[in-house]
């Protein structure tokens, strides 16, 4: 009888997460998840059924479509999103990647971390791709970026973008609206304090690029036929309207 190395006994192994109060179940391998994230590694670290092979973990705190989506990307290193040709589809979609974000810095899993965040400019990309088409950039809501500052750490890199989106591509006449101070107070201190420090510094520098800004030497000249090498295209896109 052949012998199992201990690599192959890993690969077999079975991870039962009990997820939400509901405890929604799915199973995953343990080399997998322990490969991806120090925290399960931990967790799992001598706690095996000697009988059965399997390890499990209760996840009280986290909601089914997140690990869904967290499993997914475990597998494929992707996950489905809603599109975002409405406002309400991509305020959704920010949704999910904002809880997915705090999923990965919950359990330490920086890469599906990062993947979110490059997940955010998935409209920019999708409006680069289609040559500064008609198709409206939405911002995310004042909502989300509540959501970010109460469950994410200072040095949060979702933090950072959702800053650099409120200094770059909301149009200046949002301060003067009667709602901005309402809107501001439904976020912490922190995000004020974030967002007038990133003002100030684009004020404080104005030949700075914008983040959203596309170089125009990168731009298909071809389909554009206005690049010049040291200057950029400004992609701001997002509704002027507020209501």
């Amino acid at each position: 009888m052949a012998r199992i190395s201990h690599a192959q006994f890993r690969n077999v192994s079975i991870v039962t997460l009990l997820v939400g109060v509901a405890r929604a179940t799915y199973h995953v391998h343990l080399y997998h998840i322990c490969n991806a994230s120090p925290y399960f590694k931990r967790a799992f670290k001598g706690s095996r059924d000697q009988a059965a092979n399997k390890y499990s973990i209760e996840l009280v705190d986290d909601d089914a479509d997140t690990v869904e989506r967290f499993v997914s990307w475990l597998y494929s290193k992707t996950y489905t999103l809603p599109p975002f040709y409405t406002e309400e589809e991509t305020h959704e979609r920010f949704n999910q990647l904002a809880k997915l974000n705090v999923f990965a810095d919950k359990y330490n899993i920086p890469a599906l971390s990062n993947d979110t965040i490059d997940r955010l400019w998935d409209p920019w990309h999708l409006y680069l791709d289609n040559i500064l088409s008609s198709r409206k950039i939405f911002c995310p809501r004042i909502s989300l970026v509540a959501y970010v500052y109460e469950h994410t750490s200072p040095d949060s890199e979702f933090r950072k973008t959702l800053v650099d989106w409120y200094t770059w591509e909301i149009p200046l006449k949002w301060y003067d609206d009667s709602r901005t101070r309402d809107e501001l107070g439904e976020v912490s201190r922190d995000f004020a304090v974030d967002l007038v420090m990133a003002l100030a510094k684009r004020l404080a520098d104005p030949e700075r690029p914008s983040p959203f800004a596309l170089p125009k030497k990168e731009c298909d000249e071809d389909r554009r036929g206005d690049c010049e090498d040291d200057e950029a295209v400004d992609l701001t896109s997002c509704p002027e309207n507020w209501e």
